[in-house]
């Protein structure tokens, strides 16, 4: 993650804005992120921007529900243009919640239960019965259907060996309620189908119930199969360890401009570039719109990932700087090696900073790199 970090300015580009590394490659389940503590952002010479960064208190790095997700750590629009554009660098302090020490040990019927002091939980076994179990993960006041738990849990044999075949189920107290009248009221049918109605039906019961009412137990439910019994529940816990970490991100804007190396993308066989460009002149970008009252700059598609349109100085109309934007975007360039199509929207839009785009009496000098 801290190789891959890097900052995109607060303003999209090639489908990158504000704080992003490849969570693709990456496996975060196990590992939680706290809102960030401070911001800091500073130029290239290392000196802060600005003394104060007003910070954005719902900003995570990570976050395994990414619906509200916040990319840019600070409320860019409290710093001035000059600030955001000499950002060298941002650094945010976060408390991270990593994986500890890791507990193994094995329920019996003589001993099916074990409590971890460190944790404050006690895994029991609720009733031994050779065929199938449940073993029940319970921690003072509950934990949320969000907070997945850090443990394992496997049927063995009088060995100590797993079982061949088995089945594992991985429930919490406060779904299986609604799934048991799920199950009683839907009908036969595609099993993935009814699974996504569910998960529908009990995300929308569960974010409009109170929060005290969503708390409970994880329960793991453990069935044998292949005609051998249950003997015994291997089980594995992680503690957790929190740390103070502070997340360098450097600018990675001028590499796309073709300056230094400031970070590193990993690339997969599957996803490799294909770095082969049909020729393209200065003649074949087009100015359209301008009968109409505003102006579009259109590009081929093969060439949308190597032209820059810009305004030439600084014309304002109405009060607002005016620019040209990408009309959408459809990916990433391949710049960042995301994508092996790179069909960046080909169509660039005159548009002023907040939001004009058909203009009267305006004259502008156009740049096409």
């Amino acid at each position: 993650m801290e190789r891959s970090l890097l900052w995109f300015g607060n303003e999209e580009v090639d489908g990158r804005l504000g704080l992003d590394f490849q969570i693709e490659h990456y496996h975060f389940a196990a590992v939680e992120f706290e809102p960030a503590s401070a911001v800091r952002l500073l130029n290239a010479e290392g000196e802060p921007v600005t003394d104060s960064v007003p910070r954005d208190p719902r900003y995570t790095l990570y976050s395994i529900d990414s619906a509200d997700h916040r990319r840019v750590p600070f409320i860019a629009s409290e710093l001035t243009r000059d600030q955001l554009n000499a950002i060298a660098s941002v650094e945010v302090d976060a408390t991270v919640i990593v994986p500890g020490e890791l507990h193994s040990f094995v329920l019996t019927p003589e001993t099916p239960s074990r409590h971890i002091e460190s944790l404050g939980l006690t895994l029991s076994v609720e009733s031994w019965d050779p065929d199938g179990l449940l073993v029940r993960a319970d921690e003072p006041g509950g934990s949320l259907p969000t907070s997945f738990p850090l443990i394992g849990a496997y049927p063995v044999n009088a060995e100590g060996d797993f079982l061949p075949t088995f089945s594992l189920r991985l429930t919490h107290t406060a779904i299986e309620p609604l799934r048991n009248a799920f199950l009683e009221t839907s009908d036969e049918g595609d099993h993935w189908a009814r699974a996504e109605q569910f998960a529908h039906s009990a995300t929308d019961t569960l974010i409009t119930s109170p929060m005290e009412e969503r708390y409970g137990d994880w329960i793991y439910e453990l069935g044998a199969e292949g005609g051998q019994p249950i003997e015994g529940v291997q089980v594995y816990v992680y503690d957790r360890e929190v740390e103070q970490r502070t997340f360098v991100a450097p600018n990675a804007l001028p590499t796309l401009d073709g300056g230094p190396v400031v970070g590193e993308r990993t690339l997969e066989q599957y996803r490799e570039p294909v770095l082969e460009f049909s020729s393209f002149e200065l003649d074949e970008v087009v100015l359209e719109g301008v009968r109409q009252n505003r102006l579009s700059a259109v590009v081929p598609g093969e060439g949308a990932g190597r032209c820059d349109i810009s305004v030439a100085g600084e014309p304002m109309y109405q009060g607002s700087p005016v620019r040209f934007s990408a009309e959408q975007s459809y990916g990433t360039s391949q710049l960042l090696f995301a994508s092996g199509a790179y069909n960046d929207q080909p169509g660039r839009e005159l548009v002023t900073e907040h939001g004009l785009k058909y203009f009267y009496d305006l004259e502008i000098d156009v740049n096409v790199d």
